[in-house]
């Protein structure tokens, strides 16, 4: 899982995903990440809230760099099956909630470059799969609820109005986080696919 990252550090975060991709293992990246919106990556899961929210009591939670912005992952935190939680992060407070198992501070890339040179670590192709296809039923009925008009104005109908009024290079400025996770959900259902968050 792929917290949030500054501009300038987009060019670790190929590196970061290139070596996810060698060890074969589904991630999702937040829309603030600097790697959710990368093209060529293999692996790339949906958006993140996604893949948490499919995901059927997870053994083991990796969260790389940042703490990200999910209530699904609050939630699987706080079950009772919670997953472990590990976290590795160059600097700063990676784990505000105190929950995570293990903690690991190193430079992201080379540290993840190390672990996809293992040949013991590589992921099997049906666990890989599975993954892909809950997110993917998961993003499905996400799709279909913001498709249907809506009773009252709520968070997802309000986002769906603002995109399909956007011109198709126009540019969406929003004020905080949620916001922007809204989008990232909603974007799929109406068709647009979004360049990537260019400032924050």
């Amino acid at each position: 899982l792929l917290g949030p990252a500054r501009l300038d550090e987009a060019c670790a975060r190929r590196r970061v995903l290139r070596a996810l991709d060698t060890l074969g293992i589904p991630y999702a990246a937040e829309p603030a990440s600097q790697a959710r919106f990368t093209s060529g990556s293999g692996h790339a899961i949906g958006p993140a809230e996604l893949l948490l929210e499919s995901a059927a009591n997870p053994d083991l939670v990796l969260q790389i760099g940042q703490p990200p912005t999910s209530g699904a992952l609050e939630r699987q935190l706080g079950g009772t099956r919670a997953p472990h939680l590990f976290v590795l992060a160059e600097e700063g407070r990676p784990d505000p909630t105190r929950r995570a198992s293990h903690l690991v501070v190193a430079p992201l890339a080379e540290a993840l470059e190390r672990l996809a040179s293992d040949p013991a670590l590589a992921t099997s192709e049906d666990w890989r799969a599975q993954a892909a296809l809950r997110a993917e039923r998961h993003a499905e009925v996400t799709s279909s609820l913001v498709a249907e008009p809506a009773r009252e104005l709520d968070d997802l109908s309000a986002m769906r109005c603002a995109l399909d009024a956007l011109p198709e290079t126009g540019y969406l400025a929003l004020g905080n986080s949620l916001p922007v996770r809204i989008a990232d959900l909603v974007a799929p259902a109406t068709g647009l696919e979004l360049a990537g968050v260019l400032h924050q």
